[in-house]
């Protein structure tokens, strides 16, 4: 073999295994697992737009858009800067990622949140998982994911979108309480577009204490008043946009509800009415068709009511209120009577009930109230 023919095998071996020495040596970068290549050029067509764009697309000279992942890389150190430092975004279960853009175009007018391509805000969050995003171009915030728990509802207020016709729920795409709720459950929302409260749905009880209203009779009658209501999941948005929250619907609905009834209702009633088992169950019937009517009206839903302080003696729910009340009102009454008959002379006195006749004349019942209503007459204590 002619000695020109060795020198140029000799010289290509040469560059082989200097181009791979260069490679090897030189050009290659190890990303380990969990982090990601961020490249540099240093050549390549000038940036446009460098003061939105900080990142580029691949080709164009500064901070490359696109990363590259874990494993072994060649890249020129003349050509290219890399950064192997940089570790991928990883999202917890039960979490999101917030995206904010630090390169695009800017946003257009009073838009708030951010599309792919623009900066600011990203409408678009990161579920769970491990996701590659050029640390130079977007910072990722980790946030709670909603919750929706068994016997609740999610309203969703839109915080972006159009406007709805006045006085109407916001649907897909407009701004406001959307009329739709959702149901028990994990949902990834973008925190900045949508706000989320969890509403208890299904029955509640809630218990006005000391209700007070005058009887037909002139007595003040004090009771306990028990509601059990609820709201259908459906109706949940509408009665938050005409109240505001469940605890006005209480204020402003029920409670004062209660009280008209019993101050209406019961003025129709005399003391010993509540009293006795008949009278006490018409009112209570009465009561309960009332606050059902009026609730339903305003799409909240009655199931039961329960006046605990009017049951007999042997009921469950009879309290000592109702007893000591009774008590005073018998014992006003009696005294009543009984200084009405000593100061006109009569020997006996009888109740209506327990009598079979008598004439109008011998009727003393308005005397008796006269005495009972006087300013100087014990009165029963509220």
């Amino acid at each position: 073999m002619k000695t020109p023919v060795k020198l140029a095998i000799v010289a290509g071996v040469m560059l082989v295994f200097g181009v791979l020495f260069w490679e090897w040596g030189f050009c290659r970068r190890y990303v380990a697992p969990g982090h990601m290549l961020v490249i540099t050029s240093n050549f390549g067509t000038p940036n446009s737009d460098p003061a939105n764009l900080r990142v580029v697309p691949d080709g164009y000279q500064g901070v490359w858009e696109t990363v590259r992942g874990e494993g072994r890389h060649f890249y020129n150190p003349i050509s290219y800067t890399v950064d192997t430092t940089a570790a991928v975004v990883v999202v917890p279960p039960g979490k999101v990622g917030l995206i904010v853009a630090s390169s695009g175009k800017p946003l257009p007018g009073e838009q708030f949140l951010a599309e792919v391509g623009y900066k600011g805000v990203q409408r678009r969050v990161l579920t769970p998982g491990s996701w590659r995003l050029n640390p130079a171009a977007f910072k990722v915030t980790i946030l709670d994911a909603i919750e929706i728990h068994p016997g609740y509802v999610g309203c969703v207020t839109s915080l972006a979108g159009t406007n709805p016709p006045e006085g109407q729920l916001a649907d897909e795409g407009q701004r406001g309480l959307r009329r739709n709720v959702l149901q028990p459950g994990l949902y990834f929302l973008n925190p900045r577009e949508f706000k989320v409260d969890e509403i208890e749905v299904g029955y509640s009880q809630i218990t006005f204490s000391g209700v007070t209203f005058p009887s037909k009779d002139g007595f003040t009658i004090k009771i306990d008043v028990s509601v059990v209501y609820g709201f259908l999941p459906k109706d949940v948005p509408m009665i938050l946009n005409r109240f505001g929250s469940v605890e006005a619907v209480v204020d402003k609905i029920i409670r004062p509800q209660v009280e008209s009834i019993c101050r209406i209702e019961g003025s129709k009633y005399g003391a010993k009415d509540f009293i006795e088992g008949e009278s006490r169950e018409l009112f209570q019937t009465t009561f309960t068709q009332s606050i059902v009517r009026e609730a339903k009206s305003r799409e909240i839903e009655e199931k039961a009511e329960e006046l605990q302080r009017f049951r007999n003696a042997t009921a469950r729910d009879l309290g000592r209120e109702r007893d000591r009340t009774a008590r005073d009102i018998l014992k006003a009454i009696q005294d009543g009577v009984d200084s009405y008959a000593k100061a006109n002379g009569f020997t006996l006195v009888l109740d209506s009930r327990s009598l079979l006749y008598a004439t109008p004349a011998q009727d003393v019942t308005d005397g008796v109230l006269k005495l009972l209503n006087g300013p100087a007459a014990a009165k029963p204590k509220p």
